[in-house]
């Protein structure tokens, strides 16, 4: 790296290291005489997890793990998944215009949208991730959750199929049988250059009896637009809207039975995209002529029985998850020249996907027993998805005349009326698909204790997936481009293999301790939705090949001073054989799915925690650096040739995040101040277009206090996001206009800069 970019990419770090050592200058540097004043309680904390399917402290476990507390991420002004994600090098999140998921890639392992996704989310136990073409994904405010927790590296073993290489858990508060706490908040947000919205939540707990309790929450979320219309004279454009609620419901019958019941339902509206037609920071688009609203909804229902039977515990999950989906998207300059937004108009249309999913999971696991040499998990899952949906390209005026245009296309194409949809546009291109996906499978792991200081395991997955379904593909491209009104392609894919879990840990000591471990992780092919054109360089396959990866890494966690300080070191490797990938020829709006021959990716990553001897200061360090390239040449459709070595796609090469915090006690009062600073490298977009993006520095600025013993008094919290209000580019593609051959720019900026000011109480 070259002297001038490390030192762009450092100039944070300087000077939050400035501001350690102001605020710590009487202190003289000196770490050994520190630990003789430092407070005997003041210690790092334990964080327990559930990612693994039991309690375990995270940092007795051998796998990268990073946990946040729901109350700390409430305190740091944090909304969405992108917030907690950034907190995390080596793990990035982008978003696209088109209503499909969000994309978190781990260690340089990214889908490309229009892809599976290659990170799994959960709420609670509950795979949210659709085996195939992924629309929603939950995305809750941290009110109200115990944990976030994000796994790096395959978690296939214990979760399946959509965890190719990582996973994001969000762990709700549970149901308590002895306490009523009703908590409840309020938080405003304005956007710089943007407008302002309120979000408002309550939760309640509320126990009946010794063994029956019910915890309730609701929550209404404005969040502010900032991108301006000026084709339409509109401002702030890309408001949303959403809404949503959760009930869990805990009954006790005895000291060994436990029930849980949860439902979940949430409702999100976009007004209008969030894209940008400029590259030079300008908060506005002005080449749509209609707005590209969309929508999303899930509910979940999720039933969990355990019985402790001493020695180790039965547990049954029974979970149906059903997701809705619809979007319009204007992309009317990709045909017309003008900046007018004249006819044709196009439009890309989600006229609405549907997923249903089941799953049942039997599983019995040890009980923690000091005597016991051995820790172990047996389990047996199905489960079911169907998904049907699809899109559409349509040409031309909603509403419009549709007898005309039906004679139109008689006249240029007989026999071919049936062009025409039903609100009177030219169908273009249409693409209708549904799926069933099926899974079962046969997993466990098991932990040897070698005396005191080593610990073996090994576990595996045995499965069996069928992945069915059909795509049929019409308009006026297939008519043109292979002759045919309608294009139909049926097939099964039947799939079965193991995966393999591997590790050990070395207690060195108390305070330090080593591991190395070895998974693999897979993720289901399945039939083919998109298709080739007569300008694609290699033709599309009538299937998507499943992909697999295997992951390897070494990690060393320390903890020094009377556990003040923490550091730690993680080295790891994977092969990524069979990648999926999107190809599109970049003129025609035709996509389909492809597998790349392979993927390397290799990287460290380094993390300290450390509190200073001043009560309440404390700082974090975390940094990660990845390589993800190529293993093998690969021929896009548009023709470009990426030669084995190319970086893979949303894969920066180096993150950062630094965080420097200070919670004095002032006479009873709990006050807190944090200031962040995230770095994410450049990365590409697309392995054929090659336009990079990420590449930016931000700083968030946090201010909060509370008075413990005043249970009645809220705390207050006030946020600045994104301080120095950086234009980074979370995600950039272009589209060549077909009528003039001009390249045209769509880019997502990173959200201005935002003020949050946030109430929350108790009672």
């Amino acid at each position: 790296m070259k002297l001038k970019k490390f030192g762009r990419v450092l100039t944070g770090q300087f000077i939050l290291c400035s501001l350690i050592s102001f605020v710590h200058a009487d202190d003289n540097g000196d770490l050994a005489g520190n630990a003789e004043k430092r407070k005997p309680n003041r210690q790092l904390e334990e964080i327990l997890v559930t990612a693994t399917k039991r309690d375990e402290s995270l940092r007795e476990i051998p796998a990268s793990i990073t946990a946040f507390t729901g109350e700390d991420l409430e305190r740091q002004g944090a909304q969405t998944m992108g917030d907690i994600i950034k907190l995390i090098p080596g793990v990035n999140i982008t978003k696209t215009d088109f209503g499909t998921a969000a994309r978190v890639t781990v260690r340089g392992i990214s889908s490309q949208d229009g892809t599976n996704l290659t990170t799994s989310v959960l709420f609670g136990d509950v795979n949210f991730v659709d085996n195939y073409a992924p629309r929603v994904l939950p995305d809750p405010l941290p009110f109200d959750l115990r944990t976030v927790e994000v796994l790096k590296g395959p978690q296939g073993t214990l979760f399946g199929a959509g965890s190719l290489n990582g996973m994001v858990r969000y762990v709700p508060e549970p149901a308590e049988f002895d306490l009523f706490t009703l908590k409840y908040f309020g938080e405003y947000t304005k956007v710089n250059e943007g407008g302002g919205a309120p979000i408002f939540g309550a939760v309640a707990n509320l126990p009946w009896g010794e063994n029956l309790a019910l915890r309730i929450l609701a929550f209404d979320r404005r969040s502010p637009g900032y991108i301006d219309d000026t084709q339409n004279n509109v401002e702030d454009v890309n408001t949303l809207e959403q809404d949503g609620m959760r009930a869990l419901l805990a009954w006790k019958p005895t000291d060994r039975g436990h029930l849980g019941l949860m439902y979940a339902k949430q409702a999100t509206y976009n007004d209008d995209s969030a894209v940008a037609n400029n590259t030079t920071g300008e908060l506005s688009h002005s080449d749509r002529p209609r707005p590209s609203p969309s929508h999303s909804e899930y509910e979940l229902y999720d039933l969990k029985i355990d019985y402790d039977f001493n020695s180790f515990s039965f547990v049954s999950d029974s979970s149906y998850l059903y997701k809705y989906s619809t979007s319009r998207n204007d992309v009317s300059v990709n045909l017309d020249p003008t900046d007018e937004g004249t006819l044709p108009l196009l439009e890309l249309l989600e006229p609405g996907t549907e997923s249903k999913s089941y799953s049942q999971e039997f599983r019995l696991v040890s009980n923690d027993d000091e005597s016991s040499r051995f820790d172990w998990i047996v389990g047996i899952t199905g489960s079911q998805q169907r998904i049907d949906g699809g899109t559409d390209y349509g040409i031309g005026e909603e509403n419009s005349s549709q007898s005309a245009v039906t004679s139109l296309v008689e006249q240029l194409l007989p026999g071919a009326g049936g062009l025409v949809t039903d609100d009177g546009r030219l169908s273009y291109n249409n693409s209708e698909f549904s799926v069933e996906i099926e899974e079962l499978a046969l997993f466990g792991d098991m932990t040897l204790h070698i005396g005191d200081s080593l610990e073996v395991s090994a576990g595996g997955r045995f499965y069996r997936t069928s992945s069915s379904g059909v795509a049929i593909r019409s308009g006026l491209q297939t008519v043109v481009t292979h002759f045919t009104v309608e294009q139909r392609n049926e097939v099964e894919v039947k799939e079965s293999g193991f995966n393999p879990k591997l590790s050990l840990v070395w207690h060195l000591s108390d305070d330090a301790l080593s591991y190395a471990s070895a998974a693999k992780g897979f993720r289901i092919g399945g039939v083919q939705s998109g298709f080739d054109s007569f300008l694609s360089a290699s033709p599309a396959p009538d299937t998507v090949e499943s992909d697999s990866l295997w992951s390897y890494e070494i990690g060393l966690r320390t903890e020094w001073l009377d556990n003040t300080l923490q550091m730690d070191v993680t080295a790891f490797y994977a092969i990524w054989e069979d990648a999926q990938t999107i190809q599109s020829d970049g003129a025609t709006f035709t996509t389909y799915l492809d597998n790349v021959g392979g993927v390397k990716t290799e990287g460290v990553e380094a993390a300290l925690l450390y509190l200073f001897p001043i009560d309440g200061l404390s700082i974090n360090i975390s940094a990660a650096y990845t390589d993800a390239v190529t293993t093998e040449d690969f021929l896009a459709s548009d023709g470009y040739n990426a030669l084995a070595g190319t970086d893979w796609p949303s894969a920066p090469h180096l993150q950062t995040a630094t965080t420097l915090a200070y919670q004095p006690e002032v006479d009873r009062w709990k006050l807190g101040i944090a200031l962040t600073h995230t770095y994410l490298g450049k990365a590409l977009n697309d392995l054929g277009q090659r336009i990079y993006m990420f590449d930016y520095q931000q700083w968030d600025l946090n201010f909060s206090a509370e008075r413990p013993d005043l249970r009645w008094l809220p705390e207050v919290s006030f946020s600045v996001s994104n301080l120095l209000d950086e234009r980074g580019i979370v995600n950039n593609y272009q589209v060549t206009q077909l009528a003039t051959s001009t390249v045209l720019d769509n880019v997502n900026y990173l959200r201005p800069r935002a003020f949050i000011l946030r109430l929350t109480g108790r009672f």
